[in-house]
């Protein structure tokens, strides 16, 4: 679809994303503040894209928030004007022009007026869809989140898919597993250090128990220390390698999209 939009330029007037969260890479690609630069090159002047997320009627969990106010800041990068509509299913609606509205009373009165409107869907039903209060009430949290984060942490773009990191909490949360919301800013500012600290931590725990006998004698390590040292040195070598594996292809996908394919070739080409 990519290739489409960019052939595609000032070609529709209205973008649907009618997409489930972005559970998977493949998903996030369709957040990405690189797809909606493409998709606002495909529209028209006026023109609109919408985004469906999930929201909440009445409350909102820190997992709910902080995937709305990631793929709100994420299209406010793009687009100059952005609206919400609230509920459990919520939309955000973006565009560059001056027309877009979110006042209950104007958008019944916009779509009354057009001809032949009402058979399909009765203006005065806009008023319960577009409650001001609800509105106000989840732009709040989102702004709120994007405050105690930070943008940068929040933005999702093809080399940092975020949309996908908070669509994984959200899930583990309805699955009862564990909230990670409210350890999230700590989290993100951390980032690449979380990754060392348990080697670093291990390594001076195992230079204080080789230098200090702890009331044993002093003496040189012996066989024991030294096949003990060898093993968790070949486990971890070991260890450091897949996952530096798997976290080269999950940025590879994440940034090209396509990983079957290209990884296949590779290995077929080593295995050759």
């Amino acid at each position: 679809i990519r290739v489409s939009l960019r052939n595609s330029r000032k070609a529709f007037d209205l973008v649907i994303l009618h997409l489930p969260d972005a559970t998977t890479l493949v998903l996030n690609r369709y957040w990405t503040r690189e797809f909606f630069a493409l998709v606002k090159d495909a529209l028209a002047p006026e023109g609109v894209v919408c985004l469906r997320l999930s929201g909440a009627a009445n409350y909102l969990g820190g997992e709910l928030v902080y995937l709305g106010a990631s793929a709100l800041h994420t299209l406010e990068s793009v687009f100059r004007h952005v609206v919400l509509k609230p509920g459990d299913e919520s939309w955000l609606i973006a565009s560059d022009g001056q027309t877009l509205c979110s006042q209950p009373a104007v958008l019944r009165d916009r779509w009354a007026a057009v001809d032949g409107a009402a058979s399909i869907f009765p203006p005065d039903r806009l008023l319960s869809l577009y409650l001001p209060d609800r509105s106000g009430f989840q732009l709040d949290k989102y702004r709120q989140a994007l405050e105690s984060a930070g943008p940068t942490a929040l933005l999702n773009t093809d080399r940092r898919p975020k949309a996908l990191l908070f669509s994984m909490l959200l899930a583990l949360r309805r699955a009862e597993f564990v909230s990670l919301a409210e350890h999230l800013p700590v989290l993100l500012s951390a980032g690449r250090w979380i990754a060392p600290l348990p080697i670093v931590v291990f390594a001076l725990l195992r230079l204080v128990y080789l230098v200090a006998p702890l009331g044993r004698p002093a003496a040189q390590p012996g066989p024991a220390s030294s096949t003990f040292d060898g093993g968790v040195l070949i486990v971890s070598t070991g260890l450091a390698g897949m996952a530096t594996c798997v976290a080269v292809m999950f940025s590879y996908q994440s940034c090209y999209g396509s990983l079957f394919l290209h990884m296949g070739l590779i290995s077929s080409l080593f295995m050759l």
